[in-house]
């Protein structure tokens, strides 16, 4: 009986752990790249920082679009084209891997959800600091990026009443130094 729980937990550990699983053959199955091919975009995948991921999701087959939810940098995308990994990009959308060239690591460029979601009540103050109405400020459409410098770009759209009482859209782009200090405000 003991053996037998003992058995049981094992197995439920190594299922919940995902040992065992096969990320070549996870990337083989959803872009139908060879096992040598997968193996190669693994290996890049790796190489870009993508540490552990249980499977890949197709975003658009016919683009060649996937993704792999990574255990530390959430989704990281990755596009195949003629059988060859084109590029890696982190998901706020910047490049980490372009032609077979490696621009950075995904450490270099990825925020977390609280980071990105700091960065945009920085931005968002910073915008309200301009407006006529602050108070009135609605945003939309926020993007962040940050770059291998450490900077962050924050883009978006804010609806906010002029001097006349009317609602206006403008878009935005603030930057952010690695310190968190605005150092640019930007509205288009």
């Amino acid at each position: 009986m003991k053996k037998s729980m003992l058995l049981a937990l094992t197995l439920s550990a190594l299922l919940i752990t995902g040992c065992g699983s096969d990320p070549t053959g996870d990337i083989s199955k959803a872009t139908g790249l060879s096992k040598e091919q997968s193996g190669t975009v693994l290996t890049q995948l790796k190489d870009v920082g993508v540490t552990k991921f249980d499977g890949v999701s197709t975003l658009n087959k016919d683009k060649g679009y996937y993704y792999v939810q990574d255990d530390k940098y959430g989704r990281v995308f990755f596009a195949i084209k003629d059988n060859k990994l084109s590029a890696i990009e982190n998901q706020q959308g910047v490049k980490v891997y372009v032609s077979d060239n490696k621009i950075c690591d995904l450490a270099d460029v990825t925020l977390t959800d609280a980071q990105v979601a700091e960065y945009q009540v920085i931005a968002q103050n910073a915008v309200k600091n301009k407006l006529k109405a602050p108070s009135t400020a609605d945003f939309d459409n926020l993007k962040v990026m940050k770059d291998k410098s450490g900077s962050v770009l924050i883009t978006g759209t804010v609806d906010a009443q002029n001097s006349f009482g009317a609602k206006i859209r403008n878009s935005f782009m603030v930057t952010v130094d690695s310190n968190k200090q605005v150092t640019g405000v930007n509205l288009l």
